[in-house]
């Protein structure tokens, strides 16, 4: 199934090139496993893959299925579904993102933290910023400060990175006073923060 756009609007086709849906959307987005969300009047909803809309568009934020769920928000609140669109976790944070590796970054009372499907907070709600879990550590800021934390919610560095970037093949990109280099899952700086411009390992 692909996604398509013709004067503005989005649609999907087969491999035939047949369409399996009108070109009506206002947005789209490409198919996540068996779903792909759909805006129609300003709202968002889901299609399966014959495309029938199986979740009617009624929210006015939706991330894509991970893990089995769905982060939508409604209003000023945000909760999850599952694929049938049942309510699997209510709409009670203030804002989510998606869960990976088990865990979601939600926000309570204007600081984020994670939780777990049964709605555990697993890890303290008092960043000002968190991001999903990247290789079993998650880049957290305070103060427009960045730092990592592991599962358990410690801390692998201080927060004292200008910015930061998730883990990946084992190690995260830093910045310090406009300079980069890489720690590795210690925390420990195996590429001093000394170079002037991002470097890429190829």
């Amino acid at each position: 199934v692909a996604l398509v756009q013709k004067n503005g609007l989005y649609g999907y086709i087969n491999r035939a090139g047949k369409e399996l849906t009108p070109i009506e959307y206002e947005d789209a987005r490409i198919f996540i496993g068996a779903r792909a969300a759909i805006e129609t009047d300003g709202t968002w909803g889901f299609i399966d893959r014959t495309g029938a809309t199986v979740i009617s568009p009624k929210y006015r934020v939706v991330s894509d299925f991970s893990e089995g769920l769905a982060t939508v928000c409604l209003d000023s609140k945000c909760g999850f579904i599952d694929i049938s669109g049942e309510m699997a976790i209510p709409l009670t944070y203030s804002d989510a993102s998606f869960f990976s590796e088990g865990l979601t970054a939600v926000e309570v009372d204007g600081k984020a933290g994670f939780m777990d499907k049964n709605e555990n907070m697993v890890i303290a709600a008092e960043y000002d910023l968190v991001v999903n879990f990247s290789e079993g550590y998650a880049l957290v800021s305070l103060d427009d400060y960045y730092g990592f934390i592991d599962r358990s919610g410690k801390r692998i560095t201080a927060i004292e990175y200008d910015d930061a970037y998730d883990f990946s093949n084992g190690l995260a990109l830093v910045e310090r006073e406009g300079l980069y280099g890489f720690i590795d899952v210690t925390g420990a700086e195996v590429v001093p923060a000394i170079y002037e411009e991002e470097p890429e390992f190829i």
